[in-house]
C-alpha cells in the first residue's frame, strides 16, 4: 500500500483519506507558487499520530522516524495545498524548512481540492486527543 494523508482530525469525522501518489498526479502540470512557511496554520497542529495502543502520542522510535524523513525531505519539491491552503503533502518538508530558518517553500494549491481515496470513521481514541 503506498503513503497516504488524511484529512485533519479537528476538522471532524469521517476522515477523508487521500493517496499521495494520486494527489501528486493530479498535481502535475498546476502552477507552483513561493508560499511564506508562517502562513501555514498547519505547522502549529499535530501533523502526526502514534498508534492507538499509545492513544495517539508518538513513541520515541517514531519521532526518530519522522525526523529521519525530515532530514532527507527534497525542499525543491513542491508542498500541496488544498483549496483551503492545509497540508495535503508536505509535512516533512514544512518541518526542515522550519529547522534551516527558511522564509518560503513552493507549493502547488488545488482550486477545488480532490476527492478523497475513501472514508474512514474517526476512532474515539484520535477524536480523544483533540
Amino acid at each position: 500500500m503506498g503513503v497516504s494523508v488524511s484529512s485533519r482530525p479537528e476538522d471532524g469525522p469521517p476522515l477523508r483519506i487521500w493517496k499521495v501518489d494520486r494527489l501528486q498526479a493530479l498535481a502535475c502540470g498546476l502552477p507552483v507558487r513561493r508560499v511564506r512557511l508562517m502562513s501555514l496554520t498547519d505547522l502549529d497542529r499535530v501533523g502526526w499520530h502514534g498508534q492507538p495502543d499509545n492513544f495517539g502520542r508518538l513513541t520515541c522510535r517514531e519521532v526518530a522516524e519522522h525526523a529521519r524523513r525530515i532530514y532527507a525531505a527534497d525542499l525543491e519539491r513542491p508542498i500541496l495545498l488544498s483549496a483551503e491552503g492545509h497540508l495535503l503533502d508536505g509535512f516533512h518538508r514544512v518541518c526542515k524548512a522550519y529547522l534551516m530558518g527558511l522564509e518560503e517553500l513552493p507549493a502547488i494549491q488545488f482550486e477545488q481540492t480532490p476527492e478523497p481515496d475513501r472514508l474512514r470513521p474517526l476512532p474515539q481514541w484520535l477524536a480523544q486527543t483533540l
